[in-house]
């Protein structure tokens, strides 16, 4: 009786991190990185951590990095396969991503009721839009991870301030003239033979990518700019 109160202080005092990236390697392994860091720094050695995933991403990571799998410090929990299969994601990726939107939510919250030690922080996928509320829901403190660059977070962070620059009328971003994006055509990135051709030539079939003067996006072909910026 008096090992189950040891283990009951010691378990309080365990800060108990899960963390849940969002199925796709773009965010898996900047989770994976994440966690070792924070594993890393640790001094008192109390920081348990838990890493949710798929089972079928489990696999994954099991076969491309074992070493990840085999870190004692790290806790593996899964849920089930409620995805469409990594193998067939990119034929319908919209409705892979609705899966993930829709699908994980459940299961994910089941595993937050039942995981022992209990949950001391989440840090989730900033994609995944369902798991700050669902901790929330819990009184479980969230943070949220960007795993692209800090440019395209600091464009989302001040939308703001590009809406109230850029856009003209109802909602729409300036249009360039075809002049002025055809004047912009840039280094081909197909490579090959046909490489240099193709930067300095305007077919819609090749690969020359032209450039929006203004916004800087590129595309395969002027209409596609146009499109982009109605």
């Amino acid at each position: 009786m008096e090992l189950s109160k040891l283990e009951q202080q010691k378990t309080r005092s365990l800060c108990h991190v899960l963390a849940v990236p969002y199925p796709g390697r773009g965010h898996v392994n900047p989770m994976m990185n994440l966690c070792e860091l924070l594993l890393s720094n640790q001094k008192d050695h109390n920081l348990f951590m838990t890493f949710v995933v798929t089972e079928e991403w489990l696999g994954i990571i099991a076969y491309h990095n074992p070493k990840f799998i085999s870190n004692y410090q790290i806790h593996f929990r899964t849920i089930p396969n409620v995805l469409p299969s990594e193998l067939v994601r990119g034929k319908d990726f919209p409705g892979f991503y609705e899966a993930v939107m829709t699908k994980m939510e459940a299961p994910f919250e089941q595993l937050l009721d039942q995981i022992e030690p209990p949950v001391s922080l989440v840090i989730a996928d900033m994609e995944l839009l369902w798991a700050v509320p669902a901790a929330n829901r819990r009184n479980i403190p969230v943070a949220s991870l960007w795993t692209t660059s800090a440019l395209m977070f600091s464009m989302f962070s001040h939308f703001d301030l590009i809406q109230a620059r850029c856009f003209r009328g109802k909602a729409k971003l300036k249009k360039h003239t075809t002049k002025e994006i055809a004047a912009t055509v840039t280094t081909t990135r197909g490579g090959g033979k046909a490489g240099p051709t193709d930067s300095c030539n305007a077919k819609k079939d090749d690969h020359a990518k032209f450039e929006c003067p203004h916004y800087k996006t590129t595309a395969p072909d002027i209409k596609s700019i146009h499109i982009l910026f109605l």
